[in-house]
């Protein structure tokens, strides 16, 4: 009976094999970003709390499903290239290689960005958010116990850093 797929079991056990390789470097990406983060916390005094730790849950969701699509895709291309018998095309997954490539950057990318920067970019958020607030007449007096609340956290967070510290 002629085989209907070119392909030998091996070549099959090596591309599931880096495919675990980049689902585990995905889930490793991840793992040192959170850890960066919790680190960061800590020097800074900021509460973890669990709807924090559960943004690397979403984000889990968020980088899986779409590498998940590509590998699919590295799946149709595989056997595409082994039903049309073409031997010199490599059976290997490389749309999932640029999907987890790009994840890479991006979780890289914000383990090295400065604290000062996010930060900042919630900063002008909020200060945005309160001009728009502002320009409404009943509003002002909303934007006066915003600002009488935000100096009564960040008074909080000086005495919780100076307690941790003694």
């Amino acid at each position: 009976m002629q085989e209907l797929f070119h392909i030998s079991a091996r070549s099959i056990a090596i591309f599931l094999a880096v495919l675990a390789f980049y689902y585990l470097c995905i889930a490793g990406f991840m793992l040192c970003d959170c850890i960066v983060a919790v680190h960061r916390a800590k020097t800074d005094g900021t509460y973890r709390s669990s709807r924090k730790f559960r943004r690397t849950f979403d984000k889990a969701v968020m980088y899986y499903i779409p590498t998940f699509m590509f590998t699919l895709v590295d799946f149709m291309i595989v056997f595409a290239v082994a039903f049309l018998e073409i031997p010199w095309f490599p059976h290997f997954p490389f749309v999932t290689l640029f999907a987890v490539a790009a994840i890479g950057y991006i979780e890289i990318k914000s383990v090295h960005e400065k604290r000062d920067a996010k930060e900042r970019a919630k900063i002008e958020e909020a200060v945005e958010v309160l001009v728009k607030l502002s320009k409404d007449k009943d509003a002002a007096s909303l934007v006066d116990t915003i600002m009488t609340v935000g100096k009564t956290i960040q008074a909080e967070k000086e005495r919780n850093a100076q307690q941790e510290n003694q």
